[in-house]
């Protein structure tokens, strides 16, 4: 089987480049930071319940129940450290019943000390979704964690949800 970070990892540790085509979409922007979305992408219809910073969805996507989207989690930096977190994810990310769980440290936006985990979530009967791959990159800034999650269908090709993860990579700027 295919895991999404041996698409997603190239790209983040060659410094995100995509074509400017690719960069084009809607700017958004968080408590701290913008980032640019593909084409084709934008807030939802209906804001999610839950504590986003910021999101943005697959505005084409009707296929699937489980929604495309990219989202932002902001936490104070003293409830968790990069390294607590390292230590704790895998174990954490299994135990929630997550397959395919790697973490590793990336580059994002110039910081080397950037968290990432990948997994694959089983899906829910009770909400209505099948099983999701998620790429989250947790980013300290200041006194903040920013976590910034990529959650795609596993029906949606590698190759595109890495693009996806590309642009809004190579785009992300910190504005504080």
């Amino acid at each position: 089987m295919l895991r999404a970070a041996a698409f997603v990892l190239p790209l983040v540790l060659a410094g995100c480049t995509v074509g400017p085509e690719r960069a084009t979409g809607l700017l958004v922007t968080g408590s701290a930071y913008t980032y640019r979305v593909p084409p084709n992408w934008g807030p939802p219809s209906e804001q999610p319940e839950g504590y986003y910073d910021s999101v943005a969805v697959d505005l084409a996507d009707e296929q699937d129940v489980w929604v495309d989207k990219v989202a932002v989690f902001t936490l104070p930096a003293s409830a968790a450290t990069s390294h607590g977190i390292e230590e704790r994810a895998k174990e954490r990310l299994e135990a929630g019943g997550q397959s395919d769980v790697e973490v590793e440290r990336v580059t994002v936006a110039g910081d080397s000390d950037v968290l990432h985990t990948s997994s694959v979530t089983p899906g829910s009967d009770l909400y209505d979704y099948g099983p999701t791959r998620v790429d989250s990159f947790h980013l300290f800034r200041g006194d903040q964690l920013f976590t910034l999650s990529f959650n795609f269908s596993t029906d949606v090709p590698l190759e595109d949800s890495a693009e996806v993860t590309d642009v809004v990579l190579s785009t992300w700027t910190w504005t504080d």
